[in-house]
Protein backbone atom coordinates (compact mmCIF):
# COMPACT_ATOMS: atom_id res chain seq x y z
CA UNK A 1 0.00 0.00 0.00
CA UNK A 2 1.35 3.41 -0.95
CA UNK A 3 1.24 6.10 1.74
CA UNK A 4 0.23 9.36 0.09
CA UNK A 5 1.71 12.56 1.43
CA UNK A 6 2.37 16.16 0.53
CA UNK A 7 4.75 18.66 2.13
CA UNK A 8 3.83 22.33 2.53
CA UNK A 9 5.44 25.43 4.01
CA UNK A 10 2.77 27.50 5.74
CA UNK A 11 3.66 30.71 7.58
CA UNK A 12 7.10 29.28 8.34
CA UNK A 13 5.82 25.94 9.62
CA UNK A 14 6.39 22.63 7.84
CA UNK A 15 3.08 20.81 7.29
CA UNK A 16 2.99 17.22 6.05
CA UNK A 17 -0.44 15.94 5.03
CA UNK A 18 -0.94 12.17 5.00
CA UNK A 19 -4.47 11.76 3.58
CA UNK A 20 -6.19 8.44 4.14
CA UNK A 21 -9.66 6.98 4.68
CA UNK A 22 -9.12 5.49 8.13
CA UNK A 23 -11.70 6.11 10.84
CA UNK A 24 -8.99 7.53 13.10
CA UNK A 25 -6.67 10.48 12.70
CA UNK A 26 -3.23 11.19 14.12
CA UNK A 27 -1.55 14.58 14.47
CA UNK A 28 2.07 15.23 15.43
CA UNK A 29 3.80 18.48 16.29
CA UNK A 30 7.54 17.89 16.19
CA UNK A 31 9.94 20.62 17.31
CA UNK A 32 13.62 20.18 16.44
CA UNK A 33 15.07 21.13 19.80
CA UNK A 34 15.93 18.95 22.78
CA UNK A 35 18.09 18.42 25.81
CA UNK A 36 21.36 18.76 23.87
CA UNK A 37 20.41 22.41 23.29
CA UNK A 38 20.42 23.10 27.03
CA UNK A 39 23.14 24.76 29.07
CA UNK A 40 23.99 24.01 32.68
CA UNK A 41 21.88 27.00 33.70
CA UNK A 42 18.68 25.77 32.02
CA UNK A 43 19.14 21.99 32.15
CA UNK A 44 15.71 20.38 32.28
CA UNK A 45 13.75 23.23 30.73
CA UNK A 46 12.66 21.25 27.63
CA UNK A 47 11.07 18.62 29.85
CA UNK A 48 9.17 21.23 31.83
CA UNK A 49 8.07 23.14 28.72
CA UNK A 50 6.80 19.86 27.25
CA UNK A 51 4.59 19.37 30.31
CA UNK A 52 3.36 22.96 30.31
CA UNK A 53 2.52 23.06 26.58
CA UNK A 54 0.40 19.90 26.70
CA UNK A 55 -1.84 21.74 29.20
CA UNK A 56 -1.75 25.12 27.43
CA UNK A 57 -5.16 25.10 25.70
CA UNK A 58 -7.86 27.47 26.91
CA UNK A 59 -10.87 25.26 25.99
CA UNK A 60 -9.70 22.69 28.57
CA UNK A 61 -11.10 25.12 31.16
CA UNK A 62 -10.73 24.15 34.80
CA UNK A 63 -10.07 20.55 33.74
CA UNK A 64 -6.60 19.40 32.83
CA UNK A 65 -6.15 18.85 29.09
CA UNK A 66 -5.32 15.25 29.87
CA UNK A 67 -8.76 14.83 31.48
CA UNK A 68 -10.42 16.83 28.70
CA UNK A 69 -9.14 14.43 26.05
CA UNK A 70 -9.73 11.34 28.20
CA UNK A 71 -13.43 12.23 28.29
CA UNK A 72 -13.43 12.50 24.50
CA UNK A 73 -11.60 9.19 24.09
CA UNK A 74 -8.58 10.83 22.48
CA UNK A 75 -5.03 9.70 23.21
CA UNK A 76 -2.52 12.48 23.79
CA UNK A 77 1.07 12.55 24.94
CA UNK A 78 4.44 14.19 24.42
CA UNK A 79 8.08 13.20 24.70
CA UNK A 80 11.37 15.06 24.89
CA UNK A 81 14.60 13.67 23.48
CA UNK A 82 18.12 14.83 22.89
CA UNK A 83 17.14 16.74 19.74
CA UNK A 84 13.36 17.05 19.75
CA UNK A 85 10.05 17.61 21.49
CA UNK A 86 7.27 15.52 19.96
CA UNK A 87 3.58 16.11 20.76
CA UNK A 88 0.76 13.97 19.40
CA UNK A 89 -2.96 13.30 19.56
CA UNK A 90 -4.75 10.26 18.18
CA UNK A 91 -8.51 9.81 18.01
CA UNK A 92 -11.59 9.33 15.88
CA UNK A 93 -12.14 11.43 12.77
CA UNK A 94 -15.22 13.01 14.38
CA UNK A 95 -12.89 14.81 16.83
CA UNK A 96 -10.31 15.84 14.23
CA UNK A 97 -11.22 19.55 14.14
CA UNK A 98 -10.73 19.93 17.90
CA UNK A 99 -7.57 17.82 17.84
CA UNK A 100 -6.06 19.93 15.09
CA UNK A 101 -6.96 23.20 16.80
CA UNK A 102 -5.52 21.94 20.08
CA UNK A 103 -2.23 21.01 18.46
CA UNK A 104 -1.94 24.29 16.55
CA UNK A 105 -2.80 26.40 19.60
CA UNK A 106 -0.45 24.78 22.12
CA UNK A 107 2.46 25.08 19.70
CA UNK A 108 1.81 28.46 18.03
CA UNK A 109 -0.03 30.42 20.75
CA UNK A 110 -0.05 28.48 24.04
CA UNK A 111 -2.31 29.60 26.87
CA UNK A 112 0.30 29.79 29.62
CA UNK A 113 -0.90 30.01 33.22
CA UNK A 114 0.90 30.23 36.55
CA UNK A 115 -1.44 27.60 37.99
CA UNK A 116 -0.48 25.16 35.23
CA UNK A 117 3.22 25.80 35.76
CA UNK A 118 2.88 25.13 39.49
CA UNK A 119 1.09 21.82 38.90
CA UNK A 120 3.51 20.65 36.22
CA UNK A 121 6.57 21.56 38.28
CA UNK A 122 5.33 19.12 40.92
CA UNK A 123 4.76 16.44 38.27
CA UNK A 124 8.23 16.94 36.79
CA UNK A 125 9.81 16.93 40.25
CA UNK A 126 8.26 13.56 41.09
CA UNK A 127 9.41 12.18 37.75
CA UNK A 128 12.97 13.42 38.31
CA UNK A 129 13.06 12.05 41.86
CA UNK A 130 11.98 8.64 40.54
CA UNK A 131 14.71 8.67 37.90
CA UNK A 132 17.36 9.86 40.34
CA UNK A 133 16.79 6.76 42.49
CA UNK A 134 18.38 4.57 39.83
CA UNK A 135 22.16 4.34 40.46
CA UNK A 136 22.71 3.55 36.77
CA UNK A 137 21.96 7.20 36.01
CA UNK A 138 25.39 8.11 37.40
CA UNK A 139 26.89 6.05 34.58
CA UNK A 140 24.81 7.77 31.90
CA UNK A 141 25.56 11.19 33.34
CA UNK A 142 29.31 10.55 33.31
CA UNK A 143 29.10 9.14 29.79
CA UNK A 144 27.03 12.05 28.47
CA UNK A 145 29.39 14.66 29.87
CA UNK A 146 32.34 12.99 28.16
CA UNK A 147 30.77 11.89 24.87
CA UNK A 148 28.83 15.08 24.10
CA UNK A 149 30.13 18.64 23.97
CA UNK A 150 27.53 19.58 26.57
CA UNK A 151 24.80 17.37 28.03
CA UNK A 152 22.96 17.33 31.35
CA UNK A 153 20.07 15.06 30.35
CA UNK A 154 20.96 12.47 33.01
CA UNK A 155 22.09 14.96 35.67
CA UNK A 156 18.87 14.78 37.64
CA UNK A 157 20.28 16.49 40.72
CA UNK A 158 21.07 19.55 38.59
CA UNK A 159 17.65 19.46 36.94
CA UNK A 160 15.94 19.28 40.33
CA UNK A 161 18.00 22.26 41.47
CA UNK A 162 17.16 24.24 38.34
CA UNK A 163 13.47 23.34 38.57
CA UNK A 164 13.13 25.38 41.76
CA UNK A 165 14.03 28.52 39.81
CA UNK A 166 11.91 27.88 36.71
CA UNK A 167 9.26 30.60 36.58
CA UNK A 168 6.81 31.79 33.96
CA UNK A 169 9.24 34.42 32.65
CA UNK A 170 11.82 31.74 31.86
CA UNK A 171 9.18 29.58 30.18
CA UNK A 172 8.01 32.50 28.04
CA UNK A 173 11.59 33.48 27.20
CA UNK A 174 12.36 29.92 26.14
CA UNK A 175 9.24 29.77 23.97
CA UNK A 176 9.80 33.19 22.39
CA UNK A 177 13.39 32.33 21.47
CA UNK A 178 12.46 29.13 19.62
CA UNK A 179 13.96 29.17 16.14
CA UNK A 180 14.13 25.47 15.28
CA UNK A 181 11.98 23.84 12.61
CA UNK A 182 8.46 22.91 13.70
CA UNK A 183 6.78 20.09 11.76
CA UNK A 184 3.07 19.27 11.83
CA UNK A 185 2.06 15.84 10.49
CA UNK A 186 -1.66 15.33 9.91
CA UNK A 187 -2.78 11.79 9.09
CA UNK A 188 -6.48 11.37 8.28
CA UNK A 189 -8.92 13.30 6.09
CA UNK A 190 -7.07 15.88 3.99
CA UNK A 191 -7.34 19.17 5.90
CA UNK A 192 -4.87 22.02 5.86
CA UNK A 193 -4.43 23.73 9.25
CA UNK A 194 -5.02 27.47 9.52
CA UNK A 195 -2.12 29.33 11.10
CA UNK A 196 -2.66 32.91 12.26
CA UNK A 197 0.93 33.32 13.45
CA UNK A 198 4.07 33.48 11.32
CA UNK A 199 7.12 31.56 12.45
CA UNK A 200 10.74 32.14 11.50
CA UNK A 201 13.21 29.32 11.94
CA UNK A 202 16.88 28.86 11.19
CA UNK A 203 18.41 25.63 9.97
CA UNK A 204 20.58 24.19 12.71
CA UNK A 205 23.07 21.42 11.91
CA UNK A 206 25.48 21.78 14.79
CA UNK A 207 27.72 18.92 15.86
CA UNK A 208 27.08 17.76 19.42
CA UNK A 209 29.75 15.08 19.81
CA UNK A 210 33.05 15.75 21.58
CA UNK A 211 34.87 12.91 19.76
CA UNK A 212 36.59 12.21 23.05
CA UNK A 213 38.38 8.88 22.88
CA UNK A 214 38.25 8.35 26.64
CA UNK A 215 37.37 5.59 29.09
CA UNK A 216 35.33 6.75 32.08
CA UNK A 217 35.00 4.68 35.26
CA UNK A 218 32.04 5.15 37.63
CA UNK A 219 32.51 3.29 40.95
CA UNK A 220 29.46 1.46 42.28
CA UNK A 221 29.16 -1.43 44.72
CA UNK A 222 27.34 -4.09 42.70
CA UNK A 223 27.79 -7.69 41.59
CA UNK A 224 28.39 -6.96 37.91
CA UNK A 225 29.68 -4.22 35.61
CA UNK A 226 27.60 -2.20 33.17
CA UNK A 227 29.55 -1.34 30.03
CA UNK A 228 28.40 1.31 27.54
CA UNK A 229 30.08 2.78 24.46
CA UNK A 230 29.37 5.67 22.11
CA UNK A 231 30.75 5.23 18.61
CA UNK A 232 30.47 8.10 16.06
CA UNK A 233 29.63 7.05 12.51
CA UNK A 234 28.87 8.53 9.11
CA UNK A 235 25.17 7.99 8.40
CA UNK A 236 23.59 8.78 5.05
CA UNK A 237 20.80 6.21 5.35
CA UNK A 238 19.58 5.28 8.81
CA UNK A 239 17.38 2.47 7.48
CA UNK A 240 20.30 0.63 5.94
CA UNK A 241 22.28 1.23 9.11
CA UNK A 242 19.46 -0.31 11.16
CA UNK A 243 19.50 -3.35 8.88
CA UNK A 244 23.25 -3.59 9.40
CA UNK A 245 22.81 -3.39 13.18
CA UNK A 246 20.32 -6.28 13.17
CA UNK A 247 23.05 -8.42 11.63
CA UNK A 248 25.73 -7.02 13.93
CA UNK A 249 23.61 -7.77 16.99
CA UNK A 250 23.12 -11.35 15.78
CA UNK A 251 26.88 -11.76 15.34
CA UNK A 252 27.73 -10.29 18.76
CA UNK A 253 25.05 -12.35 20.51
CA UNK A 254 26.29 -15.55 18.90
CA UNK A 255 29.89 -14.77 19.82
CA UNK A 256 29.59 -13.30 23.33
CA UNK A 257 26.68 -15.33 24.69
CA UNK A 258 26.45 -18.59 22.76
CA UNK A 259 30.11 -19.32 22.02
CA UNK A 260 32.09 -17.49 24.70
CA UNK A 261 29.34 -17.54 27.38
CA UNK A 262 30.39 -14.13 28.70
CA UNK A 263 27.15 -12.11 28.74
CA UNK A 264 23.38 -12.46 28.95
CA UNK A 265 22.81 -9.82 26.29
CA UNK A 266 24.58 -7.18 24.23
CA UNK A 267 22.91 -4.50 22.14
CA UNK A 268 23.96 -2.01 19.48
CA UNK A 269 21.49 0.72 18.50
CA UNK A 270 21.55 3.80 16.29
CA UNK A 271 21.03 7.40 17.37
CA UNK A 272 21.00 9.60 14.29
CA UNK A 273 20.05 13.09 15.45
CA UNK A 274 21.57 15.56 15.57
CA UNK A 275 24.94 13.78 15.14
CA UNK A 276 24.89 10.05 14.28
CA UNK A 277 26.45 7.48 16.60
CA UNK A 278 26.06 3.88 17.73
CA UNK A 279 25.25 3.09 21.35
CA UNK A 280 26.51 -0.22 22.68
CA UNK A 281 25.51 -1.71 26.04
CA UNK A 282 26.12 -4.91 27.96
CA UNK A 283 26.12 -6.08 31.57
CA UNK A 284 29.15 -8.24 32.34
CA UNK A 285 30.62 -10.29 35.17
CA UNK A 286 33.43 -8.22 36.67
CA UNK A 287 36.10 -10.76 35.74
CA UNK A 288 35.04 -10.70 32.06
CA UNK A 289 34.88 -6.93 31.47
CA UNK A 290 38.25 -6.59 29.75
CA UNK A 291 37.64 -9.62 27.53
CA UNK A 292 34.16 -8.46 26.49
CA UNK A 293 35.43 -4.95 25.75
CA UNK A 294 38.29 -6.26 23.59
CA UNK A 295 36.04 -8.76 21.82
CA UNK A 296 33.54 -6.06 20.83
CA UNK A 297 36.34 -3.89 19.42
CA UNK A 298 37.88 -6.83 17.59
CA UNK A 299 34.50 -7.72 16.11
CA UNK A 300 34.02 -4.19 14.82
CA UNK A 301 37.49 -4.18 13.31
CA UNK A 302 36.97 -7.62 11.79
CA UNK A 303 33.83 -6.69 9.88
CA UNK A 304 35.36 -3.52 8.54
CA UNK A 305 37.68 -5.84 6.59
CA UNK A 306 35.50 -8.87 5.86
CA UNK A 307 31.83 -9.49 5.23
CA UNK A 308 29.17 -10.71 7.63
CA UNK A 309 28.23 -14.40 7.25
CA UNK A 310 25.58 -14.66 4.53
CA UNK A 311 23.24 -16.71 6.71
CA UNK A 312 22.87 -13.80 9.16
CA UNK A 313 22.14 -11.40 6.29
CA UNK A 314 19.53 -13.81 4.92
CA UNK A 315 17.99 -14.11 8.39
CA UNK A 316 17.75 -10.32 8.72
CA UNK A 317 16.05 -10.04 5.32
CA UNK A 318 13.47 -12.67 6.28
CA UNK A 319 12.70 -10.75 9.46
CA UNK A 320 12.12 -7.63 7.35
CA UNK A 321 9.78 -9.58 5.08
CA UNK A 322 7.78 -10.83 8.08
CA UNK A 323 7.58 -7.28 9.38
CA UNK A 324 6.40 -6.07 5.96
CA UNK A 325 3.68 -8.72 5.78
CA UNK A 326 2.47 -7.81 9.28
CA UNK A 327 2.26 -4.04 8.74
CA UNK A 328 -0.92 -2.42 10.00
CA UNK A 329 -1.60 0.81 8.11
CA UNK A 330 -3.17 2.81 10.94
CA UNK A 331 -3.26 6.59 10.82
CA UNK A 332 -0.57 6.62 13.55
CA UNK A 333 1.71 4.25 11.66
CA UNK A 334 1.44 6.27 8.46
CA UNK A 335 2.09 9.57 10.25
CA UNK A 336 5.16 8.22 12.04
CA UNK A 337 6.51 6.50 8.93
CA UNK A 338 6.39 9.71 6.89
CA UNK A 339 7.79 11.81 9.76
CA UNK A 340 10.70 9.42 10.33
CA UNK A 341 11.63 9.46 6.67
CA UNK A 342 11.27 13.24 6.44
CA UNK A 343 13.69 13.58 9.36
CA UNK A 344 16.01 11.11 7.63
CA UNK A 345 16.13 13.42 4.62
CA UNK A 346 14.26 11.38 2.02
CA UNK A 347 10.72 9.99 1.94
CA UNK A 348 10.48 6.71 0.06
CA UNK A 349 7.60 4.30 -0.32
CA UNK A 350 7.37 1.31 2.00
CA UNK A 351 7.77 -0.98 -1.02
CA UNK A 352 11.01 0.73 -2.05
CA UNK A 353 12.23 0.82 1.53
CA UNK A 354 11.92 -2.96 1.90
CA UNK A 355 13.19 -3.59 -1.64
CA UNK A 356 16.32 -1.54 -0.90
CA UNK A 357 17.00 -3.62 2.22
CA UNK A 358 16.43 -6.85 0.30
CA UNK A 359 19.03 -5.81 -2.31
CA UNK A 360 21.79 -5.21 0.26
CA UNK A 361 24.88 -7.35 -0.31
CA UNK A 362 27.75 -8.45 1.92
CA UNK A 363 29.80 -5.64 0.41
CA UNK A 364 27.14 -3.06 1.33
CA UNK A 365 27.36 -4.08 4.99
CA UNK A 366 31.15 -3.94 4.96
CA UNK A 367 31.01 -0.42 3.51
CA UNK A 368 28.79 0.66 6.40
CA UNK A 369 31.09 -0.90 8.99
CA UNK A 370 33.97 1.10 7.53
CA UNK A 371 32.07 4.28 8.43
CA UNK A 372 32.63 3.61 12.15
CA UNK A 373 35.03 6.10 13.76
CA UNK A 374 36.62 3.68 16.22
CA UNK A 375 39.39 6.13 17.12
CA UNK A 376 36.74 8.52 18.46
CA UNK A 377 34.77 6.03 20.56
CA UNK A 378 33.94 6.90 24.16
CA UNK A 379 33.58 4.15 26.79
CA UNK A 380 32.04 4.29 30.26
CA UNK A 381 31.53 1.51 32.76
CA UNK A 382 30.09 1.19 36.25
CA UNK A 383 31.09 -1.47 38.75
CA UNK A 384 32.97 -2.28 41.94
CA UNK A 385 36.49 -2.02 40.50
CA UNK A 386 38.48 -0.13 37.88
CA UNK A 387 39.32 -2.57 35.10
CA UNK A 388 39.95 -0.63 31.87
Amino acid sequence: MKIKHSIHKVNGYTVILVPNDRNTCHINAYIKTGTLDESKHDAGIHHLVEHVLTEAWKPCGKDTCNSYWDKKGVNMNATTGSSYMNFYVNGLVEDMEDMMQYMIDIITKPFLQESTLKIEKHAVLNELLTRSNNPENKLYDAFNKEFFIESYSADYDLQIKNLKHMNMKRIRDFYNKLHNEIIFVISGPKKMPNFKETYHYKKNHKNVLSYSNQIVYVPQKQKSTILIMGLPIVCNDSYKWNACLIVLNMVLFQLLRIEMKLVYSVSVSLSELPSPYLFIKSTVENKHVVLVYKTILETFEKYKKESFPQEYIDGMKKKYKINYENLNYTSSFMANYILDHYLDGKIVSIEKHYADIDKMTQNDFMKLMKLMKLNKMCVAYQGPMKLL
